[in-house]
Formats: structure tokens, C-alpha cells, sequence
């Protein structure tokens, strides 16, 4: 009796937990989605899976790539199935996923946004790569200009197709890294990083000025920078050996186009410039006016500033 007793227990315990991971694999019809979100997230209550067309064409073009506005894949890497999904809220076309644990009660909601938000109708889809999916974000505008270049007329944007009524702007590829939506990088730097260097500041005043160096053991070094002799100080610290590995590994898949680079607006009051030396000798050197020039950037600096509350400063 007593080992039926535990064979029973154990079952209920497998099912209990099979049910858990397997409730997002479980979903077939776009009901069965909507129920599942407003269980777990009362935020998304307002959110419906539709995506609003600028131009009845538009719909054309949906139909022809089969676009539906939900989709399942394992975006983390840790073998259970998540839910992507698309849609209106609130007047907003906006897009989420939905990271799966195996309680229940454990659901992670991720946003997903593009890096730049242009145009007026906007189609996110996924793709695999490898084992993993990515999530393809497509801009594009319904509404064309009509303009005189070189003495020549031109429509803006240039590839705009008449029979969907689209003009194509920018496409970016985004992927699931460290809790973050990110830039997809197909080559991420292999190299040991040498050092990173982090300067928040404002140029025309209102704020902090001080810059950090984050070497390869975790070495921190603060200086306060500063008209003032007596607040130039420098401070030490560790870096969280648990937040390290995971901040050197989200540098690592950075993507730059260029060695040097600068985004956002030179007017911009508050700017943070951002730079990191390879072992191979390889660096990179940043000036951020938009504090988030990049999806990448934006995490970077969320793990930095999360290091840099940890270190105990002396």
C-alpha cells in the first residue's frame, strides 16, 4: 500500500508539473491565447490579437505571407516552449513574449520593441535560426510623397509597391539575450575583453558626471569628475562576480557597424559614452546622446548601472 501511495504521488507530481510546461504548447485558436494572456497578465486585459491596416491592400500583403499574429518557440534557451505575440492595444500596435517556467505561476512578460519606430504600419513575424527563433520586425509606410531630386521627381520611399499600397523602410532582426530584446548579432566577438569604460554625464549641467573602468578580474574604478578639487575623488570595488560574466557576455554581442560611432541628437543634455578594449586589441568607442542609441546599448547600460549600485565603494 505504502509503495502505491508513493507511485501515485509521484505521478500526480509528474502530471502536475508536464501540465505547467505544456500550457503554452497547448494553445491552437487565437481564444484559446487571449484567455491565457488575461489569466496571467491583468495589464494585457485591453490587448487584442489584430493588426490595424492602413490601407485595405495592406491586408493583401498579410495574407500573402500567412501572417498570424501569434507564435510559439523556445526564445531563451531553456527547452520550454514561449508564446510571441502581436497585436492592438489600447490604439497601439505593440508586441510581447511570453517566457514560460514550469510553475504556472511563473510566466515572464517580455515587451518588444524596434530600435527606431518609423512609419505607419508595422508587421513582426519570427524566424528560426538554428535552434533558436528570432523575431523579424518590418517598418513600412502607406503614405508616399511625392518629391523633385536633381531636377527628377521621386516618390518617398522609393520602393513603394503599388498593389499592397506599401513603402518598405527598415527591417531589424531582434533576439531573446540576457533578459533583454536585443540587435540579433550572427559573428559575436569571440575575443577576451580587456576593459570596459562607462561616463554618464549631462554637458550642459543637472547631473552626475563621473566615469567607471571595469577591467577583465572585475576591478572597478569610480572617478568623480568635477570643476570642484575637493569632489575629484576615486573609489574602488568588485564587481557581483553572478552579474559580471553576464554584463561581459552582453558587451561581447554587441553589434557596431563602425569602430566609432554616435547616435541620437548632439543637443541632447544627457550622454553617455561607452567604451571597450579587446585582448586582441580590438575597441570600440561610443558617444550615446540617446542614453539607448541601440537595444543593445539600452541593456548594457541597465546591467552596468545594476553592477555599479552592487559594488561596495570604498
Amino acid at each position: 500500500m505504502k509503495k502505491l501511495i508513493v507511485s501515485i504521488l509521484f505521478f500526480s507530481l509528474l502530471s502536475s508539473t508536464s501540465t505547467f510546461a505544456q500550457q503554452i504548447d497547448d494553445l491552437t485558436i487565437d481564444k484559446e491565447v487571449l484567455i491565457f494572456l488575461k489569466k496571467y497578465f491583468k495589464d494585457l486585459r485591453n490587448f487584442t490579437l489584430e493588426t490595424k491596416v492602413q490601407e485595405p491592400e495592406n491586408q493583401v500583403y498579410l495574407d500573402s505571407i500567412e501572417f498570424s499574429n501569434w507564435f510559439t518557440g523556445d526564445f531563451n534557451d531553456d527547452g520550454l516552449t514561449d508564446l510571441f505575440v502581436t497585436g492592438m492595444e489600447r490604439k497601439i500596435y505593440t508586441s510581447y513574449i511570453v517566457l514560460a517556467a514550469d510553475d504556472d505561476e511563473s510566466f515572464t512578460l517580455v515587451h518588444v520593441i524596434p530600435p527606431t519606430d518609423v512609419g505607419n504600419f508595422h508587421v513582426v513575424v519570427t524566424e528560426d535560426y538554428k535552434t533558436k527563433p528570432l523575431v523579424i520586425y518590418k517598418q513600412f509606410t502607406s503614405e508616399v510623397k511625392e518629391t523633385v531630386k536633381n531636377g527628377m521627381p521621386q516618390r518617398i520611399p522609393k520602393n513603394y509597391n503599388d498593389y499592397y499600397k506599401l513603402g518598405f523602410i527598415r527591417k531589424d532582426t531582434l533576439v531573446y539575450k540576457s533578459g533583454f530584446m536585443i540587435e540579433f548579432n550572427p559573428k559575436p566577438l569571440t575575443a577576451d575583453i580587456d576593459f570596459i569604460q562607462i561616463h554618464p554625464y549631462c554637458q550642459f549641467g543637472g547631473c552626475p558626471d563621473y566615469r567607471i573602468k571595469i577591467d577583465s578580474a572585475g576591478n572597478m574604478i569610480h572617478h568623480n569628475i568635477s570643476k570642484s578639487s575637493d569632489d575629484q575623488k576615486v573609489y574602488k570595488a568588485k564587481a557581483d562576480p553572478d552579474l559580471l560574466p553576464e554584463f561581459f557576455n552582453l558587451v561581447k554581442y554587441l553589434k557596431f557597424p563602425k569602430k566609432e560611432m554616435k547616435y541620437g541628437s548632439a543637443e541632447a543634455n544627457e550622454i553617455i559614452t561607452f567604451q571597450v578594449k579587446y585582448k586582441d586589441g580590438t575597441e570600440y568607442k561610443i558617444v550615446d546622446y540617446a542614453k539607448g542609441g541601440t537595444l543593445g546599448l539600452a541593456a548594457v547600460y541597465d546591467l552596468f548601472f545594476k553592477i555599479k549600485d552592487a559594488g561596495l565603494w570604498e
